[in-house]
């Protein structure tokens, strides 16, 4: 079992090739994640074997390596269109403030091209 953090593709293909059956944990649906303030590595491993030994515990899917290019592509354009926007709105609240109080405005072309 792996719980999810950056850059584990090298841990599961290389527990993979070495035979075992590889389980990513999904910790954003584990209740017990929720508000928890103090915890350490031993007791989230001890909290996730229990889980898996009761078979209740929740999972994500895997990608084979040949389809994590596409995965990590679709997940950067993603996050790349979240920040467009989030400067577009930024923009356009400056270009709403600045009409009223007289102050200088950003252009708002960048954002209607974003917006198509």
């Amino acid at each position: 079992m792996v719980e999810s953090t950056y850059n584990w593709y090298w841990l599961v293909d290389g527990l993979k090739d070495a035979g075992f059956d590889v389980k990513q944990a999904n910790t954003v649906v584990m209740k017990r994640y929720d508000g928890l303030k103090h915890s350490d590595d031993q007791d989230d491993a001890a909290f996730l074997a229990h889980l898996l030994r009761l078979g209740i515990l929740p999972t994500g899917y895997v990608h084979p390596p040949q389809e994590r290019a596409l995965r990590d592509l679709a997940r950067k354009r993603f996050n790349w269109c979240v920040v467009g926007l989030s400067m577009c709105w930024r923009w356009k609240t400056s270009w709403r403030a600045s009409r009223v109080t007289g102050s200088v405005a950003l252009p708002l072309s960048a954002c209607r091209a974003a917006n198509r």
